[in-house]
């Protein structure tokens, strides 16, 4: 089936790493990819910010032992490397992603996809609203990941049978994964 396309959209899969699971939860990386869900390969410009662990806490960002615990289990040692080891403070970061954002396209045509709207989306608005910055999108253009894929599943789409990104749990690795998988679901759906 082939769909007509807002050509002035401009699609943004997020993903952050943190060290907790709620909303107030530090963020530790955050990494993101403008791409096409009906045309693959389509990624487009990328980004990406590793926040210094040792900041957040005093910037008033929540800690949690079991997230703590998860990162130094000996299977996610690649990723704790990576996204561990930030220098960039919270503050900063949320600029530097603000402005990288307000780059892609105007505001009202910014669809900004994540894996749930559970996880990424409150953590990201939350230091958004912190630090005073206006949030970059608008609030209905959120798309969720999940969704598409479970629509997907209904035509035999398996998201775990898609090559996986090494090391898992780097956030700009997994946004690249989730944009491709967008896609993959996308033409199991009869959508390109």
């Amino acid at each position: 089936m082939q769909t007509e396309k807002n050509q002035n959209e401009t699609h943004i899969m997020v993903d952050v790493e943190s060290l907790g699971k709620k909303p107030n939860a530090a963020i530790v990386s955050i990494g993101a990819v403008v791409f096409d869900p009906y045309a693959f390969p389509t990624l487009g410009e990328q980004f990406e910010v590793y926040i210094c662990p040792g900041l957040v806490e005093s910037a008033g960002f929540g800690i949690e032992q079991e997230t703590l615990d998860w990162w130094h289990l000996p299977e996610q040692a690649e990723a704790a490397k990576i996204s561990l080891n930030g220098e960039t403070s919270p503050e900063e970061a949320m600029h530097l992603f603000a402005d990288w954002l307000n780059q892609q396209g105007e505001k009202a045509n910014r669809i900004i996809w994540t894996k749930g709207q559970d996880f990424d989306i409150p953590k990201i608005e939350n230091h958004f609203e912190r630090f005073g910055i206006e949030i970059p999108y608008e609030y209905q253009n959120k798309a969720d990941v999940r969704t598409v894929f479970r629509l997907a599943k209904r035509n035999g789409f398996d998201v775990n049978t898609l090559l996986r990104p090494e090391p898992e749990h780097t956030a700009l690795w997994d946004a690249v994964y989730q944009a491709s998988a967008v896609h993959q679901a996308n033409i199991m759906l009869g959508i390109e």
